[in-house]
C-alpha cells in the first residue's frame, strides 16, 4: 500500500489523532512479521517514557522564536541552520529545544516534563476503543502505543509552551516526526508553527500541519501546492545556492552510486533496480573509474542487497566525504534524493536513472537530476563521454548548473512575521 493511501486508511479505521502518527504507523508497518513490529512499537514507547520521565521538572526560558529540533545531521538542526543564521542577523535569538535523545550533543536545550494528567492521558491510549478496526492496514495495538508516545511529547510541549511569558513561532524542520506533530499541535492557536523544507517532498511529508512552509524554489512551492499545501502557506527561503561560474570541467576520478533499498516511499521496491545497476558498474565501470555504492544510513542497520562478495567491497558506510570534497570529481549516479542534489552542488557530475515509480511524485518532480539516462548501456556511454570529452563535460555541468538554479531560489518573503519577535 502507497502511504498516501495507508493514511486515508489509518484515518478511516481509526480517526485523526491515529493519523497524526501516520510517519511512525508507516514505516513500522514496513517491518517484517507483527511480532517484530509491536516488539519495536513497545520498546519504543517504553524509551520515551523514559525519556519523558528524566525531563527537568521546570521549563526553560523561553525567547518568541524556538528551534523544534529532532536530529542533529542534515535533515535535522542542519536544515535549519540557514534560517537560523539570517534571524541572528536581524536581531532575532532563536533558542533550540530538543529531542532529549540529543541530550549531550551541544545543539540546545531540552523542553520540561509533562503533567501528570497528560501522563495519565497519554496512557489511556492503550485502552482507546477503535470500532472500525477490522480490515485495517495496522494493528490496534500499533496504533494505541504510536498515539501513547504522541500524546507524551504533546503533552511535554503543551507544558512548556504553557510556561513561555508571550507566544510566538515554532521554527520546525519537519512537522511529522512525533516530537515536531506533537509541538505543532501543543501550540495551534497561540504559537505560530513555520517548516523549514529539509529534503524532497515524498509523500510522508504530506498533507502538511505547520502554518507556514518555507521551501526551496519555485519547483517545490508547485510540489507542496499539488499535494493540498495551500499556496498562500508557502514561501521562498533563504539562500541555499550560488551560481558558480567558475566550475572547472575536470575529469571525473570515481563512480559512486547513491543507494536508495531502503525506502518504500516510491510506492514499490527499488532493491532489484539497484542491484542490477550495481552489478553493472562493478563489472564495467572499474576499466574506467573506481566504483563505490554509498549505502544510506538505513541501510547499514537494516541491510542491504549488495551481499556478493564483490559488491560488498565496493560499499561504504556513511559519511561519506567523497561527496563534499573539492579535490576529487565523482560522477554521482542515483535515482531521487537530496544526496544527489548536494552532490551536485559540490560541483560533482550527477545522472538520474529514469525509473518510473507510482509514489512521491512530488518528490521526483523536485529531486530527479536533469541528466538522466534509461539504461546501462546507456549510462556507460555517458560515463566514458565525461572521462574523455571535455567540451561534452563542460555541456553536462551546465545543463546542471541550470538545474539547481530552477530548484533554488531565495527569498527574504519567508521572515515575513518574524520581524515582530524581535
Amino acid at each position: 500500500m502507497m502511504f498516501a493511501e495507508f493514511v486515508d486508511a489509518v484515518r478511516r479505521h481509526y480517526g485523526e489523532e491515529a493519523a497524526a502518527v501516520r510517519h511512525e504507523l508507516f514505516f513500522l508497518s514496513q517491518r517484517s512479521g507483527s511480532l517484530h513490529r509491536i516488539s519495536r512499537a513497545v520498546v519504543a514507547a517504553l524509551r520515551d517514557a523514559y525519556f519523558c520521565w528524566r525531563l527537568p521538572m521546570q521549563a526553560p526560558p523561553l525567547p518568541r522564536v524556538l528551534a523544534v529540533v529532532t536530529l542533529a545531521g542534515s535533515n535535522g538542526k542542519g536544515a535549519l541552520e540557514p534560517a537560523l543564521a539570517v534571524l541572528r542577523q536581524r536581531a532575532v535569538e532563536p533558542v533550540c529545544v530538543i529531542h532529549p535523545r540529543l541530550r549531550g550533543h551541544g545543539v540546545g536545550q531540552l523542553p520540561c516534563r509533562l503533567s501528570a494528567a497528560a501522563w495519565r492521558h497519554a496512557v489511556a491510549a492503550l485502552w482507546s476503543s477503535f470500532p472500525n478496526a477490522q480490515h485495517s492496514p495496522v494493528s490496534s495495538l500499533l496504533v494505541r502505543l504510536c498515539v501513547l508516545r504522541f500524546r507524551l511529547w504533546r503533552g511535554v510541549w503543551e507544558r512548556t509552551l504553557a510556561a513561555a511569558p508571550v507566544s510566538g513561532t515554532l521554527l520546525l524542520h519537519n512537522d511529522f516526526d512525533l516530537f515536531s506533530a506533537a509541538a505543532v499541535e501543543a501550540g495551534r492557536g497561540t504559537w505560530r508553527s513555520v517548516c523549514v523544507q529539509h529534503g524532497l517532498p515524498t509523500d510522508e511529508f504530506f498533507p502538511t500541519r505547520a502554518e507556514r512552509h518555507v521551501v526551496w524554489g519555485h519547483s517545490s512551492k508547485a510540489a507542496y501546492h499539488s499535494k493540498g499545501t495551500p499556496i498562500q502557506a508557502l514561501r521562498l527561503g533563504p539562500q541555499r545556492w550560488r551560481a558558480n561560474n567558475d566550475l572547472a570541467a575536470l575529469a571525473p576520478q570515481a563512480i559512486c552510486v547513491i543507494s536508495q533499498t531502503h525506502t518504500p516511499v516510491f510506492g514499490l521496491n527499488l532493491e532489484d533496480d539497484f542491484l542490477t545497476l550495481a552489478q553493472y558498474l562493478a563489472a564495467h565501470g572499474p576499466l574506467l573509474m573506481p566504483v563505490q555504492i554509498l549505502l544510506h544510513p538505513e541501510e547499514v542497520r537494516g541491510g542491504h542487497p549488495y551481499r556478493s562478495a564483490e559488491l560488498e567491497l565496493l560499499c561504504c558506510k556513511p559519511p561519506h566525504a567523497i561527496l563534499s570534497s573539492t579535490s576529487l570529481r565523482a560522477v554521482v549516479i542515483g535515482f531521487c534524493s537530496t544526496a544527489l542534489l548536494e552532490a551536485a552542488l559540490q560541483g560533482h557530475y550527477v545522472i538520474g536513472v529514469d525509473w518510473s515509480v507510482p509514489a512521491s511524485t512530488a518528490a521526483v518532480a523536485v529531486g530527479r537530476p536533469v541528466n538522466r539516462v534509461s539504461n546501462n548501456v546507456e549510462l556507460l556511454a555517458v560515463l566514458e563521454q565525461l572521462l574523455q570529452d571535455p567540451e561534452e563535460r563542460a555541456h553536462f555541468l551546465g545543463r546542471q548548473e541550470r538545474w539547481l538554479q530552477q530548484t533554488f531560489q531565495a527569498s527574504t518573503e519567508w521572515l515575513d512575521g518574524f520581524e515582530d519577535e524581535q
